[in-house]
């Protein structure tokens, strides 16, 4: 029963790799079926699965707790594996924790969920969202910008900085926010407005799929292996057996939100993961690393879910 809820998802990133690796579609559309995803299709389903969720029920302190918890100590405990057991640079290291820690719940974790429940489970996606950007993400950039600057203060200021700036800017929160808006003044939507919203929210997964599987092509497994398999197996395997771990010590909670909490942790790290890489001269890595990790997760998806369901 499981298969048939994970095969979909990656026969999705198949036929995009094979489009853009048989040249049906270029590498330039293909990052322009990613653009259209992620400022228009993604923000729409956010913003209409909140838009229409009762505002008082959107956080779950139990679920904040279990997704933060297993995300910090996926982070953690990569993080030191790297730094002190392989002696990898701080950089380097806190690019593992965030490979590690930060999975890709818009993209993959978004659909997969919509194929379980039928519809986005709101206040879980939102509660996984916030957790994501604004306590794993900060905290993965502040590590990785202390390596490349000799003083560390004024590498935290100029990190602190970026991201703050950066927040008014990330349509995904500003989807959130506008959602929460609607749902806590009951703001009626026109109806033109509306069937524009679903429509762009229809076409979301399949392309946001479609165009993870395009971004995959020129990707090959080069570099450190023993890296690359540390990252993935933190990511794919320690990463979502925390989450469940510190489920099971806390109180009863629903079973759509225990279930999407795994099922998000469950992901392989975000599409983005070699373009931060870039940043720091460690694309390579990453790339390979997101390779193997996408690739494998479709294994590790379907056995969570066979688990959790």
């Amino acid at each position: 029963m499981t298969f048939y809820m994970t095969a979909p998802l990656f026969a999705l990133i198949a036929m995009g790799y094979l489009a853009v690796r048989l040249k049906f579609i270029t590498k330039d559309a293909n990052v322009g079926l990613g653009r259209f995803a992620l400022y228009f299709g993604v923000p729409a389903i956010i913003f209409k699965a909140l838009s229409q969720s009762d505002f008082t029920n959107v956080l779950n302190s139990h679920f904040i707790l279990a997704y933060a918890g297993g995300g910090l100590m996926s982070f953690i405990f990569i993080f030191f594996i790297s730094k002190y057991l392989t002696k990898a640079t701080l950089t380097e290291s806190g690019l593992n924790a965030f490979g590690s820690a930060l999975p890709n719940s818009i993209i993959i974790g978004a659909p997969l969920l919509i194929q379980i429940y039928g519809s986005l489970p709101s206040g879980a996606f939102t509660m996984a969202l916030l957790v994501e950007n604004i306590l794993i993400f900060p905290l993965a950039l502040i590590l990785m910008d202390l390596g490349i600057h000799k003083d560390s203060s004024s590498s935290i200021i100029s990190s602190l900085k970026t991201i703050l700036t950066g927040l008014p800017k990330n349509q995904f929160l500003m989807a959130i926010v506008l959602g929460l808006c609607v749902s806590a003044f009951q703001i009626p939507i026109p109806d033109v407005l509306g069937k524009i919203i679903d429509l762009m929210g229809q076409a979301a997964p399949a392309v946001s799929l479609f165009f993870i599987g395009g971004t995959l092509v020129g990707s090959t497994l080069n570099g450190r292996l023993g890296t690359i398999s540390l990252v993935a197996c933190g990511k794919l395997m320690l990463h979502p057996l925390l989450v469940a771990f510190i489920i099971t010590l806390l109180p009863e909670m629903d079973m759509q939100l225990r279930v999407s909490a795994i099922v998000f942790a469950s992901c392989p790290m975000l599409t983005i993961y070699p373009i931060v890489a870039s940043k720091y001269a460690l694309a390579q890595e990453a790339t390979s690393t997101l390779l193997l990790t996408t690739i494998a997760s479709f294994l590790t998806l379907t056995i969570s879910l066979w688990l959790v369901l």
